[in-house]
């Protein structure tokens, strides 16, 4: 919870288990390095563009992959979904969605979710 910016609430080891195990509580400029390295140019892109790249990757992610899931989750028709998608590409690079590369970018998108959500923020 500390890595995540939370030093006044508790929570449930169980909620939390898998990230506990990949960021140490003491290295919390290292998870801020992990998002810029991994999120930074979607971040900026939402940022400068009012858009929701970082939003939309979460949902493809929590859809598992699947384009139609994914395109009625967010209520987008989905030929909005792949121009997101291709944006997302544009940005981070074409193997975005390889084995390790979305691992790593799945990883980020739900630990910078889950800071969001202490922070009391909604941003997908």
């Amino acid at each position: 919870m500390r890595s995540l910016g939370a030093t006044d609430r508790g929570s449930a080891t169980v909620q939390y288990a898998m990230y506990a195990i990949v960021f140490d509580p003491e290295r919390a400029h290292d998870l801020d390095r992990f998002l810029a390295d991994c999120l930074g140019p979607l971040l900026e892109y939402d940022r400068r563009r009012s858009t929701a790249l970082v939003a939309t990757t979460a949902a493809y992610f929590a859809q598992g992959g699947n384009l139609s899931r994914t395109a009625r989750f967010l209520h987008v028709h989905m030929n909005t979904l792949l121009k997101r998608l291709d944006r997302v590409g544009v940005l981070l690079g074409d193997g975005w969605r390889l084995p390790d590369r979305a691992l790593r970018l799945h990883l980020a998108v739900r630990l910078h979710q889950l800071r969001g959500a202490l922070d009391g923020e909604d941003d997908g």
